[in-house]
């Protein structure tokens, strides 16, 4: 069962994503607007009720990255698009937790991706060759190996062969800016982690991505203890980024969440002060509406 705050972030969800799928499909080409269409699909009939705004906000942050790493798009972005459709449906954020769940998806979504090796374009000739499918299908059997400490498949295939390391190390970086994305945080928060006091929380999240002494640390403004670092490491967790463009778009979340965090969003969440902390997330909604509008996520446009 959804607690009744994370119950209320869905309902927005529910009634708000499509708006950011318009948007964002402007931002595709007829190619990537069919696998995006295609993945979408899946998203709004079952799964998880946040990757209906989670995917659909971190494929901006992800064009960013990709453009200004000058890495094509086509490859990374369709998993990126596809790689959480084999969830079950649930309820909220803590039923998704466990090892076997991440396991059943990565083994659920590329029977559904599988689709792909018969997609055509209006000419009716396929979109992508056999040997492209079967990348991404073999990146999306693996992308969460590093959350539950499978290396053994990681190391024996995918770090056999640069190119596929490349796109692997990639993906992993796009598919972990939703993190500390509005949406992502206060429904971790609200599902699982109210019994900490925010500021440890913070501190944790920091952790996945960054080390101590690390730039961004000093501009996010925040102190990491290494033994947070530590802590996180045990867990899966701490895993460095692969793109400078990706610490980028993190630190920029990062900001966004601070600046909340001193104007006591989540206390609100912790005393279950719904009505004081709407009107954050309806700013947030829209501003990212809006900001979809100019081709980037809403923390990014503010704080890139």
């Amino acid at each position: 069962m959804l607690d009744e705050f994370e119950k209320k972030l869905k309902e927005i969800v529910d009634s708000e994503h499509s708006r950011l799928i318009g948007e964002i499909s402007k931002k595709l080409n007829n190619k990537e607007n069919k696998v995006f269409c295609f993945a979408t699909e899946l998203y709004q009939k079952g799964g998880r009720w946040y990757d209906k705004w989670g995917v659909p906000d971190s494929v901006l942050d992800s064009i960013y990255i990709l453009d200004k790493e000058k890495i094509s798009r086509e490859k990374p972005l369709n998993i990126l698009f596809l790689h959480d459709i084999g969830y079950p449906s649930g309820g909220g954020g803590k039923d998704y937790i466990k090892v076997d769940m991440r396991e059943t998806h990565m083994r659920q979504g590329p029977i559904y991706a599988a689709e792909l090796f018969n997609f055509k374009d209006l000419n009716e000739e396929y979109m992508f060759s056999r040997e492209d499918v079967g990348e991404m299908l073999l990146v999306l059997s693996r992308h969460d190996d590093h959350y539950i400490l499978n290396e053994t498949g990681k190391e024996d295939i995918l770090h056999r062969d640069k190119k596929l390391f490349d796109l692997y190390q990639t993906f992993v970086d796009l598919d972990r800016i939703f993190v500390m994305n509005f949406i992502s945080t206060y429904k971790d928060y609200t599902s699982k982690h109210t019994d900490k006091e925010p500021a440890l929380f913070f501190e944790e999240r920091l952790a996945y991505f960054f080390e101590p002494n690390d730039p961004e640390i000093e501009e996010i403004g925040i102190k990491l203890r290494p033994e947070t670092c530590e802590k996180a490491m045990n867990k899966g967790k701490h895993k460095l980024l692969y793109l400078d463009t990706t610490k980028e778009v993190v630190k920029a979340h990062f900001k966004a969440r601070k600046e909340e965090l001193e104007n006591g969003l989540f206390e609100l969440v912790r005393e279950n002060k719904w009505n004081a902390f709407e009107p954050y997330l309806a700013d947030y909604v829209n501003g990212s509406i809006e900001a979809a509008k100019q081709g980037k996520s809403y923390d990014v446009l503010r704080y890139g």
